[in-house]
């Protein structure tokens, strides 16, 4: 991993774990509308946005372009999304 910082990341550990916990949550626990990501959490929302049917909208809050090419490259294939959604960034 590259730094301590997400966003600057080129690999991302754990990630299909995590995508894993959030689709069971969603399924034992749900059914959820919508989902509501922060910076590595609207990038992981945006995500599974892409690959699943889990929510009807995302609100997404400073989300960021992965660099893990593996992850780009799953964006890129669910890319356009039909999903309502609301998108926030900002300047530091």
């Amino acid at each position: 991993r590259d730094g301590n910082r997400p966003a600057l990341s080129t690999s991302y550990d754990g990630l299909e774990e995590s995508l894993a916990l959030v689709r069971t949550t969603c399924q034992s626990q749900g059914p959820f509308d919508g989902v509501l990501g922060f910076s590595q959490g609207a990038t992981l929302a945006a995500l599974l946005c892409l690959t699943t049917d889990l929510f009807q909208f995302a609100v997404l809050f400073a989300g960021y372009v992965p660099r893990d090419a593996t992850v780009l490259a799953a964006l890129d294939a669910g890319a356009p999304c039909r999903l309502p959604s609301f998108h926030c960034f900002g300047a530091t």
